[in-house]
């Protein structure tokens, strides 16, 4: 898949376990599609106000980038266990890893992501990154938590289901659900249904969103 114009499989990558297990799977599924795959770190740089940067700003963000590199270098060599190089390219982008996520969904297939990360963003630490990208990415996300049974079910949520549908989510391969229930404020929120399988499914997730996946 060279075509430059196809949209790809995302996945964020922080250097974590979990997230190194988000890009096998995101590999697996580009495959699958015969997509290509990206991959992308985000330094954490907040956007410049204008003002004077702080004493040993520019030295942060130099090691920010360099580990940013790192962590795409490792997970490259995840992907490759799955994809041809050709199929694989990488970004490193300064800015939040929320911000950064939201602007690679506008033109992505499918968003993948591990549910918690490791170093460097306090954010991934306590899972705000999965939760925040899950509601404001333009395209679905899939959230990469609990155990992934390749056998097993796929399980699709509607509106009430959460208790039901963690427990379901034992064993599944995947459980779907909508971004927001009946009520919900459109692209602002994420339900209540939506975010309790993020904190407690038993599998990897996917939230679907209402806006069209590019072509």
């Amino acid at each position: 898949m060279d075509d430059p114009t196809v949209a790809p499989v995302v996945c964020g990558v922080d250097g974590s376990g979990q997230a190194l297990a988000a890009v096998r799977w995101a590999a697996q599924d580009a495959l699958a599609r015969d997509l290509p795959l990206r991959l992308v770190a985000a330094t954490g740089r907040l956007d410049d106000d204008g003002g004077l940067a702080p004493i040993g700003a520019a030295d942060r963000a130099r090691r920010a980038r360099e580990t940013a590199a790192r962590n795409l270098e490792d997970a490259v060599v995840v992907a490759r266990e799955v994809l041809p190089a050709h199929r694989i390219c990488t970004a490193v982008a300064e800015a939040s890893a929320v911000t950064a996520l939201h602007h690679e969904s506008v033109h992505a297939r499918l968003l993948v992501l591990g549910d918690r990360g490791r170093g460097g963003f306090a954010e991934l630490l306590a899972g705000s990154v999965a939760v925040g990208t899950a509601a404001t990415a333009r395209c679905p996300v899939v959230v990469l938590r609990g155990l992934h049974t390749p056998g097993g079910p796929v399980v699709v949520g509607v509106d009430g289901a959460a208790r039901a549908l963690v427990a379901a989510s034992a064993g599944a391969r995947l459980v779907v659900v909508g971004s927001r229930g009946r009520g919900g404020i459109a692209g602002l929120l994420l339900g209540s249904v939506s975010r309790a399988l993020l904190h407690h499914a038993h599998c990897p997730v996917l939230v679907a969103r209402n806006e069209s996946a590019p072509a």
